[in-house]
């Protein structure tokens, strides 16, 4: 029985699938089974796969094709290692990873799986270099606890490659990995059912590599069936973790703490507050209400979120009237409305009120800003809806029932049908004249969306391009400016530094100088000492030979 089960499914990969297999029989370590699966390959996959001659491969392919749906089947099938490796036919493996991964489930008992390092590839197995999508930054490698990751997964989603794993064979009858109907999440699923029994872990070194499709050819891409398709999967998903006990569901979720009542904490109840309260996503909206649905339908529960959470039936359809799980209403259906309030400072964000505002079919609105006690306000601006275009008409401003008018500011046009903004930041200014003290700002109206061509084809709107453009080129050219006077300061700096030693450089010349000439000098004297010496010394000498030569002619 081999150490390791390698369970590769395969499905239309013919461009990839040979470098996938061949990476896995690259491995240093020996002591593994390769079981190919391929879905019922339109392609040459199949073929190539059956061109290879190694006893430790089984080739097995579907009758017809499954949508991925023999994965599940084929580690209770097929897989007799201690440990399952699965890898995807596109992507590869460094020759090191179940080596790795080996040694380090063999030495850590309490580690259920352990995934490696994950380096992103491109189509024709490049480096993928595209910063702003993505994949760039998906894999993440930092190492939490159990509890940490769920926490991780249920607000901010997957960030484990399935193609890096290793799982302990346990596992799949312990935490129950085996499902059918899910395409989008299987390896999300399951990472959140591991979670739930074990620990995981990641090594650093980056073992194994992710290949990005071109033209979105993933199953993970960004297209419109996938985003469709996950939202209901992702609806499936959640409900895995109401299998949490109760510990483990508060470590996960901190905010649940609020529900706890004395020795009562009803799960249920806080999962489905969290759902809604903690999230915009419909599948998310949609779990907290049938969850609360399902509590009120119980006598039991029904009476105990009435007593210890003061919950009713009211409560409960008030709440299906404010979340459009099923986005009934479209998003032009709403503005995001905020109301600035001057206090003497200026208008910032600290001094605002901000409103979710329904549109009537007809385009009218009306809305109603409650001020906090006792503001003293010097002037107010509205920001009806940022981030669309808008026209506005019939705008009607009462500042503690008092009406005052309201002014529409930058890019805007007057016409007969209202004010068109052509800007997404629309805004009115509200005159006061004078510092007063405001409750309350009701503001009414007509609205409707401007439609793409007015705006493209609107002088208003180019110019205001225009104006954008040009304070980006000006940015770029201060900081253009800003480098070229950091650039020059650098150089003037050098300069003075080179001038200084200059100097120092000169002053050392003219002092080696003064001292040649102080030696000159004193070689001049020492040989004009020299001479004089030299002729006294000739001079007594002669004297000398003379008065011999008197002396011995005197004697003869």
């Amino acid at each position: 029985m081999p150490k390791v089960t390698v369970l590769l499914f395969s499905y239309n990969h013919e461009k990839f699938i040979r470098a996938c297999m061949d990476s896995v029989l690259a491995q240093t370590f020996r002591d593994f089974e390769l079981i190919v699966i391929d879905d019922c390959s339109t392609d040459a996959t199949w073929e190539i796969v059956q061109t290879y001659d190694d006893p430790r491969i089984q080739r097995i392919q579907t009758p017809r094709n499954t949508a991925a749906e023999w994965m599940y089947d084929g580690i209770d099938r097929f897989g007799t290692g201690e440990y399952i490796a699965v890898h995807n036919s596109d992507d590869v493996w460094m020759p090191g990873k179940l080596q790795a991964q080996v040694e380090y489930l063999d030495g850590h008992p309490e580690c259920g799986a352990v995934f490696t390092g994950t380096q992103v590839i491109g189509e024709t197995g490049e480096p993928y270099e595209k910063e702003n999508r993505f994949y760039s930054s998906v894999f993440r490698t930092e190492n939490k606890d159990r509890v940490q990751w769920l926490h991780e997964f249920f607000y901010t989603g997957n960030f484990l490659c399935a193609s890096s794993v290793m799982m302990r064979r346990s596992l799949f009858g312990q935490a129950d990995l085996k499902q059918h109907g899910i395409f989008s999440v299987p390896d999300f699923m399951q990472w959140v059912r591991v979670c739930r029994e074990t620990q995981i872990h990641i090594l650093p070194e980056k073992l194994s590599c992710y290949r990005v499709r071109d033209a979105e050819k993933n199953v993970s891409a960004d297209t419109p069936q996938g985003h469709i398709r996950f939202a209901f999967e992702n609806f499936i998903l959640l409900q895995e973790f109401l299998k949490l006990s109760d510990e483990d569901f508060q470590a996960v979720f901190p905010s649940s703490a609020q529900y706890v009542r004395g020795d009562v904490f009803d799960k249920e109840y806080a999962y489905a507050r969290i759902l809604l309260d903690e999230s915009s996503r419909p599948e998310f909206n949609l779990l907290g209400l049938l969850e609360l649905y399902k509590l009120l339908n119980s006598d039991e529960s029904r009476r105990r979120l009435e007593t210890v959470y003061g919950f009713t039936h009211a409560d409960f359809i008030r709440l299906t009237g404010k979340y459009d799980v099923f986005r009934i209403i479209g998003d032009d259906r709403y503005q995001h409305c905020t109301l600035f309030y001057d206090c003497g400072s200026g208008l910032c964000d600290e001094n605002t009120c901000v409103q979710e505002n329904y549109i009537l079919q007809d385009g009218t609105f009306g809305l109603r800003f409650i001020l906090p006690e006792h503001t003293q306000v010097t002037a107010l601006r509205f920001d009806p809806d940022e981030g669309h275009f808008r026209r506005y008409s019939d705008v009607k401003v009462l500042v503690d029932g008092q009406e005052f008018p309201a002014a529409p500011l930058y890019a805007f046009e007057q016409t007969e049908s209202g004010v068109a903004f052509y800007t997404t930041d629309p805004q009115f200014e509200i005159a006061l004249p004078q510092c007063r003290e405001v409750r309350m700002v009701e503001i009414s109206g007509r609205t409707s969306r401007l439609l793409p061509f007015e705006v493209e084809e609107n002088a208003i709107w180019k110019a205001a391009q225009e104006k954008k453009a040009l304070e980006q080129n000006l940015r770029e050219v201060n900081e253009k400016v800003t480098a070229l006077e950091s650039d020059l300061n650098e150089v003037f700096a050098n300069l003075a530094v080179a001038r200084r030693e200059q100097a120092q450089e000169h002053q050392a010349y003219e002092a080696l100088q003064d001292q040649l000439e102080q030696r000159d000098t004193r070689l001049q004297a020492y040989a004009e000492d020299f001479r004089t010496r030299k002729e006294y010394l000739q001079n007594h000498r002669l004297k000398a030979a003379v008065r011999a030569l008197l002396g011995k002619l005197w004697n003869e």
